[in-house]
């Protein structure tokens, strides 16, 4: 039966290679002093083994919690001489790898797990795991725009909208992927060369659905000529639709045909973006995928008070906890 217990090293998730000298308990957490097991250390460079010790050092780590209280290791770490004359690196430090990355205070495990809710907001991320998790609002935010994004897979089947960043001012892109309806990319602007520039690296696009815009009907059509583009439909009932408010509006001022200007420039427009607009009736691809994630993202730049730099808004945008 107590074999088959699993042990303390196991439980705390401690790194392979080093072994317990002794711990002590206070009211901050439990603290757990580490040293080497193995006599040898390999260069990072050469990958040679050494013995010959320059000095010693303490790094503190600090690793998932257990039992619901603070833990800290405190590792030993020796510094030893590369005895590799063709090396050029002479003096070299013991690596905690794959447990923690180089000058990192946090384990790889704690900074996953800091990661999850800090895509919800650093904030609101605290008070969610304020019971097992001691750690601060900033902690979980650079959590977020230091782990590398995830890459989404590619599709022939993309959206293309817009998003703004300050009303009548700046405004961003997003591209959604339209079979797994998850944000692709996200721009900072709408700057037609960057986006050709993107759809020319993707040849295996076939459809493009994006809004009535003229930029991106142009860089569709520069950088992805082979695909298919569907006009969104709401915008394009939308536009109609305000045509003819318009119109009403200035025929119970004046009873007259002065409302069929804007028909006709409603029309105008239809019909140069024709083919768009008739993928619209034949396809059963729409642009909504696309307008429902640029309403979480405002949903998402809200919740920051709409102070959040574009970097952690990409973030957030893009990973899939979100």
């Amino acid at each position: 039966m107590d074999n088959d217990m699993p042990s303390l090293k196991t439980l705390l998730q401690l790194p392979c290679g080093w072994q317990t000298i002794w711990q002590t308990t206070a009211s901050g957490g439990v603290t757990i002093h580490l040293q080497a097991i193995r006599k040898t250390g390999h260069g990072p460079e050469c990958i040679k083994c050494s013995t010959s010790v320059h000095s010693r050092r303490r790094r503190r780590i600090q690793p998932l919690p257990c039992t619901g209280q603070a833990l800290w290791l405190i590792f030993a770490v020796r510094h030893l001489y590369c005895r590799n004359p063709s090396c050029l690196r002479k003096i070299f430090a013991e690596s905690l790898e794959p447990f923690a990355g180089w000058r990192q205070q946090a384990s790889q495990s704690l900074q996953k797990l800091q990661h999850q809710p800090g895509i919800a907001g650093g904030e609101a991320g605290r008070r969610a795991v304020a019971a097992v998790l001691r750690t601060s609002a900033d902690t979980l935010i650079r959590r977020v725009t230091t782990t590398p994004e995830t890459k989404q897979p590619y599709t022939p089947l993309v959206g293309v909208d817009e998003r703004t960043w300050s009303w009548g001012h700046r405004y961003g892109t997003l591209i959604v992927n339209l079979d797994t309806h998850r944000p692709m990319v996200l721009f900072p602007g709408r700057d037609k060369c960057a986006l050709t520039s993107w759809f020319r690296k993707y040849p295996e696009i076939q459809v493009v659905s994006r809004d009535r815009g003229g930029i991106y009907a142009m860089a569709a059509r520069e950088g992805a000529p082979q695909a298919r583009q569907v006009a969104d439909r709401w915008h394009l009932l939308k536009n109609i639709g305000n045509a003819l408010e318009r119109m009403m509006y200035r025929w119970f001022i004046r009873v007259s045909e002065t409302g069929s200007t804007e028909l006709q420039r409603v029309s105008a427009g239809m019909e140069a973006d024709a083919a768009a607009i008739c993928e619209v009736i034949t396809s059963s691809r729409s642009n909504g995928v696309v307008g429902g994630h640029v309403n979480r993202l405002k949903m998402l730049k809200r919740q920051m008070y709409g102070r959040a730099g574009f970097g952690l808004l990409r973030r957030r945008v893009m990973c899939p906890l979100a």
